[in-house]
């Protein structure tokens, strides 16, 4: 790695998040895994309970009901980290997500910074958050070990690249258990993490995923820019559901598959209860959708962890694209 490039891992409790997703739960964001809520999640949802009618008419009259609620408010975590301590957006953005569908999200949100800073004013947030802060702050000691990793990944897959480079570690304790999300900019990555941090397997599993997207996003949009292999799509959300409702585009889908195969391999271990071993979790994977997975993480597997650079997400990429391309041109079984 270039000398003058520095990769610095951080785990950051961030009031912005706590607002972000304290309206959203306001106002009747319900995902997760059978309404299982963790307790900081079941305790804000309680505190807002009678107050949901007003913040939703609030919403609806600023047209961000329906965005804010999209891909179970990814708009807003593509937003979130942009915006100022007051939650105000500045007004030279002189940074932005590195690939397009990230920089979409703030025309969907014109209005968010408004009604997050009035959300926070009426309903006193910063008084709430210093509540609930020690939670948060619990994860620190969970995550640290992990930061070192994610700093020495870093490393090897920015290989060549120059400046400075910070991953910040987003608890995220009012969104889904087990869901992660990230963002990056050229400088920046922030992963958010809904937990469990407890699960050290997990925890270490689901902050390489999500850093991982960092580099395969960028090269997925670039290579799906150049395939022109959108005509997939409509067969491919046809057939899985996972697909249809998480997956739509071709770019994030082909990500995805890349972004499984090469964390299972970082990681050295199976996140996903249920399944005894790798090879079952692959075949569980291909089944739903992810075309590919198995191919590219045998390629991976070839290749030794702590060598990891981006040009071997490159090879994996290209080895899912054949896979598509593939199952593009098989019959459609009738």
């Amino acid at each position: 790695m270039d000398q003058t490039t520095r990769v610095t891992a951080a785990f950051v409790p961030d009031l912005r998040i706590f607002c972000g997703f304290s309206l959203l739960n306001t106002v009747g964001y319900n995902a997760d895994n059978g309404w299982q809520f963790a307790e900081t999640r079941k305790a804000i949802r309680l505190h807002f309970a009678y107050r949901s009618q007003f913040w939703r008419s609030a919403l609806m009259k600023a047209g961000l009901q329906e965005p804010m609620f999209r891909a179970n408010g990814a708009l807003v975590m593509d937003v979130l980290p942009f915006l100022s301590s007051d939650l105000s957006l500045p007004k030279q953005q002189d940074r932005e997500p590195r690939v397009k569908w990230q920089r979409a999200s703030l025309t969907y949100l014109p209005a968010i910074s408004e009604i997050l800073r009035a959300f926070a004013e009426q309903e006193r947030i910063d008084e709430l958050w210093k509540v609930h802060l020690p939670v948060y702050e619990r994860g620190a000691e969970l995550v640290r070990p992990i930061l070192d990793r994610l700093e020495r990944l870093s490393e090897g897959f920015e290989a060549g690249a120059t400046g400075k480079l910070n991953v910040t570690v987003l608890p995220n304790l009012l969104d889904i258990r087990g869901r992660g999300y990230s963002v990056s900019t050229q400088s920046d990555t922030w992963l958010y993490a809904g937990g469990p941090l407890e699960d050290r397997t997990y925890a270490n599993y689901l902050l390489i995923h999500e850093l991982l997207h960092r580099w395969v996003d960028l090269l997925a949009e670039e290579t799906s820019d150049r395939a022109g292999q959108q005509n997939v799509m409509p067969k491919a959300k046809a057939r899985f559901r996972l697909v249809a409702d998480a997956y739509p585009e071709f770019a994030v889908w082909l990500a995805e598959i890349v972004v499984r195969a090469a964390a299972l391999w970082l990681s050295k271990s199976v996140p996903e209860p249920g399944f005894p071993d790798v090879a079952s979790l692959l075949a569980f994977y291909e089944g739903i959708g992810l075309i590919g997975v198995r191919q590219a993480y045998a390629h991976l597997q070839n290749h030794v962890p702590e060598q990891a650079q981006s040009g071997l997400l490159e090879e994996a990429i290209g080895i899912v694209l054949d896979q598509l391309r593939g199952f593009e041109a098989e019959g459609d079984g009738t």
